[in-house]
């Protein structure tokens, strides 16, 4: 479990394991784990980085020979975005800090597995926030966190350890959605590879090999070995001379069907409900041929949102096509007007926590997100964001924790209808202060997309007997006397830009007034 907020491990009950295989190679290493083999593995995950995405890793201890080939590989850079040695262990310790993960005090090795899973967490946040400044979800999405920590021998007798045991070292690769590729090894291979050398190019081979795994291709040498799911049948590996291999793969989600999404909605609802995290982003699946569902929605472990990312907050009871058409219009109001401007991203926000409210239950969140596969627009440039945050300064400082835009010109911006604009800009809720008011949306870090709505005030509705005639409310007048530099903050979409007479309250009255209405007819 997260040990604060800004922390997100991947948790065992929340993961089905596939079956472990283990591999023994007797004697020698054979010639496919050699340093021109481990080139040709590079070159492989380079060719099919489309299956797998992009990279960050983190190597503790043994493994630089994986980093350094991949980076002298040609087309390193559709792969790789950046690697990191933490050879000492306040360098280790330094780099799992990034994501708040705590290393006890006492009783942990620095080449345990769990030393591997933390390298993958803090690589996989270091490279989604790498990957949020192309201003794209989907570039977040394919994002990997590889993590290795092993501890190879050091001294020229036998290839052992100075602790007598074998080299041994574990790999792990996480992607953003969770599903990791897991390693553990032993390098127990003779006096003929006793050199740190020898044994670093064999740990490298292994880090790339578990890539090789995640990236679904089969790359297990064909050499004399055994495989087994029974790890009963395998020889020891401290006592086995050779290399031995023991490889497993976990994921969260393994069908695509409506009960299980339900359930995965539900999970990530928890994670907020238990307290340990602020926020989770969920993002369309990349592949849903075999789905019988028309959209996927899966967790990210991180809820780190691209550059320029619009945020519509709502309750969504249910979700309806103004709600998208909203959405629509705010991307065409906010894109450049160049070929990317289609790629502009938008979330749609839930909170499911409320000062005023009970928290929402784990059932209704799924019930109200399973609701949007009806609505969606086409395209992978939405997401849905659940939060524990009701207030928009609560929302800002909770994502921030895992990602701050690059600069002021990529900020965030929230999509609000001019109601709740007027509530912004409301004095009474900063304490009757004008300034105070004022100092919040300058120090918010975000900015506003407004769209209009016919005028709610009865009255004059009466008034007006012809529904063109009734005044449609862009926000102007609540921006009038506000300082430019505030002003600027908020984007006012025209009645041309968005209109929609529909609401949410509307649509459930109509659901009510129908079933009360059948009602009747069978009584």
């Amino acid at each position: 479990m997260a040990s604060s907020n800004t922390t997100s491990t991947v948790n065992k009950a929340d993961t089905d394991e596939i079956v472990a295989t283990t591999t023994q190679i007797p004697g020698p290493p054979p010639d496919a784990y050699s340093l021109e083999d481990l080139q040709q593995r590079a070159q492989w995950l380079i060719q099919n980085h489309a299956s797998f995405g992009k990279v960050a890793m983190a190597i503790a201890g043994g493994g630089g020979h994986a980093l350094s080939t991949l980076a002298a590989t040609s087309g390193a850079s559709q792969l790789l975005l950046e690697g990191t040695v933490t050879y000492d262990r306040a360098s280790f310790q330094r780099y799992v800090n990034k994501t708040q993960q705590s290393i006890p005090s006492s009783g942990f090795s620095y080449s345990s597995l769990d030393a591997a899973r933390m390298a993958s967490q803090s690589a996989l946040l270091q490279g989604m926030q790498l990957r949020a400044t192309s201003g794209t979800l989907a570039a977040i999405r394919d994002t990997v966190g590889v993590g290795s920590a092993s501890t190879l021998k050091t001294t020229t007798a036998g290839g052992m350890s100075k602790s007598g045991r074998p080299s041994r070292g574990n790999v792990v690769a996480t992607r953003a959605n969770g599903t990791q590729t897991c390693m553990q090894y032993t390098l127990n291979c003779g006096p003929t590879q006793n050199t740190r050398f020898q044994q670093d190019v064999l740990c490298s081979h292994m880090i790339l090999q578990t890539m090789e795994t995640l990236a679904e291709k089969e790359t297990q040498p064909n050499a004399d070995s055994t495989t087994t799911d029974d790890a009963t049948t395998v020889v020891d590996p401290e006592t086995f001379e050779g290399i031995t291999i023991r490889q497993w793969m976990a994921t969260t989600n393994t069908n695509n069907n409506t009960e299980q999404q339900h359930q995965i909605i539900q999970k990530a609802a928890n994670r907020i409900l238990s307290g340990h995290e602020k926020a989770v982003l969920l993002l369309p699946k990349l592949h849903t041929a075999n789905s019988d569902d028309d959209v996927f929605l899966e967790p990210l472990v991180y809820p780190v949102l691209p550059d320029n990312c619009l945020i519509m907050p709502g309750s969504f009871n249910p979700p309806h096509p103004g709600h998208v058409g909203l959405a629509r219009a705010a991307i065409a109001k906010m894109s450049t007007g160049d070929e990317s401007s289609s790629s502009v991203p938008l979330v749609f926000e839930l909170s499911i926590t409320n000062a005023d409210k009970p928290a929402m239950e784990a059932d209704e969140v799924a019930r109200r997100v399973s609701l949007f596969r009806d609505v969606m627009p086409d395209g992978q440039q939405w997401g849905i964001l659940l939060t524990s945050a009701p207030l928009f300064s609560d929302k800002i400082r909770a994502l921030q924790q895992y990602y701050t835009p690059t600069d002021a010109s990529n900020k965030w911006s929230f999509v609000i209808g001019t109601d709740t604009m007027v509530r912004v800009l409301n004095s009474k809720y900063y304490n009757d202060s004008y300034e105070q008011m004022l100092q919040a949306q300058r120090s918010m870090g975000a900015g506003f997309v407004v769209g209009g709505r016919l005028n709610q005030d009865k009255q004059k509705q009466q008034q007006q007997t012809n529904i063109e005639q009734v005044e449609f409310v862009t926000g102007e007048e609540a921006l009038v006397g506000l300082p430019e530099d505030v002003q600027e903050l908020f984007v006012l979409l025209k009645e041309s830009d968005f209109r929609a007479d529909i609401s949410s309250s509307e649509i459930r009255a109509a659901e009510a007034a129908k079933a009360q209405a059948n009602g009747q007819e069978t009584s």
